[in-house]
């Protein structure tokens, strides 16, 4: 934390979606996620790749690029027996993306924290959220091991949906605390504010 005790500023993140997180998005994904409807992942990738394959002009980068998704939680994969957004990025993916699976995990809570009752999101606006929780996720040993192997590959995160992009700016944070800056990122859908413009929000200039 700066001196003076302020939170530290908030720099805006890039993110291209394939979709907004509209009523046939949100069954198509939701069916995928909760009901273990794998097949619906066959639908769902040719949008991913669309997103990939436009993402060097909307991010203004050059690849080559390295997919990191965010990881699934222990007990997420548990109950469906598959990482959702893994399985999204099976399979060959465009020219000049490669997939960086492992290079982050969900940082264990000490079990004092994991026994507290989990306080309500009601009352915090989504900068208090993305500040509670920046801290959920850690690198792993496999991204020390591969992350400087190739330093001219640019960093994309990957997630499902963005909703109030908390998860994002928590695998951001993760990602540059162990040094290494993405240059955007990449969603199935996401959620743009209330009265948007169907042109306006996403994928705009």
């Amino acid at each position: 934390m700066p001196p003076g005790g302020t939170e530290p500023s908030l720099h805006p993140v890039p993110v291209v979606a394939a979709a907004r997180y509209g009523a046939e998005a949100s069954r198509a994904i939701l069916a995928f996620k909760d009901h273990g409807r794998t097949s619906v992942a066959g639908y769902l990738r040719p949008a991913v790749h669309r997103a990939l394959a436009a993402a060097p002009r909307l991010l203004q980068a050059q690849g080559p690029f390295t997919l990191v998704p965010v990881p699934a939680s222990a007990s997420g994969f548990r109950s469906r027996g598959y990482d959702p957004v893994e399985e999204l990025l099976t399979g060959a993916l465009p020219p000049g993306w490669q997939v960086a699976s492992g290079w982050l995990a969900h940082r264990r809570r000490p079990l004092v924290a994991a026994l507290r009752p989990r306080s309500s999101h009601a009352g915090t606006g989504s900068r208090q959220r993305r500040h509670r929780g920046r801290d959920r996720f850690q690198t792993t040993r496999r991204f020390a091991a591969g992350a400087h192997r190739d330093p001219g590959r640019n960093v994309v995160v990957f997630d499902d949906v963005m909703t109030t992009g908390s998860t994002l700016a928590a695998t951001w944070h993760a990602l540059e605390q162990a040094g290494v800056r993405p240059v955007g990122a990449v969603v199935v859908a996401a959620v743009t504010a209330p009265g948007t413009a169907p042109d306006e929000g996403l994928n705009s200039a």
